[in-house]
């Protein structure tokens, strides 16, 4: 009996801060940044596209971190290994663009 084998995907999660709302919004994926994550999809817009992927959703975790934010989360996800790879998920469109308040 052979056990199944995963791929896993640690989703980093910060504080996008906007003029009039602040969000908590993918900024990297296995500890590389993300280009421009303020102004992509909200945390849940991105879970979203990822279970559309075939990603199931592990466990969430709060975390100290320095950078872009100190505080923020990670988000665990799998799939089977030997999947497609990971396709670039879409910003929102609606929102203003956020920036980040340092």
């Amino acid at each position: 009996m052979t056990s199944a084998q995963w791929d896993y995907l640690f989703v980093h999660i910060g504080l996008a801060r906007g003029f009039s709302d602040a969000c908590w919004k993918p900024y990297s994926l296995n500890d590389r940044p993300l280009g421009q994550w303020e102004k992509g999809p909200t945390w849940q817009e991105y879970f979203q596209q990822l279970g559309d992927q075939g990603w199931e959703f592990v466990a969430f975790e709060d975390r100290f971190l320095s950078n872009p934010v100190i505080g923020g989360k990670i988000a665990v996800f799998k799939r089977p290994r030997g999947a497609q790879p990971l396709k670039q998920l879409q910003p929102e469109t609606e929102r203003k663009a956020p920036f980040v308040m340092g």
